[in-house]
């Protein structure tokens, strides 16, 4: 499978995108974090690919608070594609 036909395929599929900010200490100094998970429909198991930055908190980073956000590809939400161009 070329490269253009997966990258279509996995855009037409049903996943879901989440992404987070926010300053935390799961057991350790208090972080910033910023992350990112893109849940793949591609079998019963799915998968996953994640990305998460830390960094020192800063109090303009304390100012954002926290937040999450999923995007599920439902109906008559936007394709990943409409929403990155």
């Amino acid at each position: 499978m070329r490269v253009e036909e997966a990258q279509a395929q996995l855009l037409t599929c049903l996943d879901s995108l989440l992404y987070e900010y926010g300053t935390f200490s799961f057991g350790g100094p208090r972080r910033f974090s910023l992350s990112f998970c893109r849940q793949f429909d591609v079998d019963e198991d799915g998968a996953q690919a994640r990305c998460e930055l830390e960094y020192e908190p800063t109090p303009v980073l304390e100012g954002l608070g926290a937040h999450n956000q999923w995007w599920s590809g439902a109906e008559g939400e936007p394709s990943l594609q409409e929403r990155s161009c």
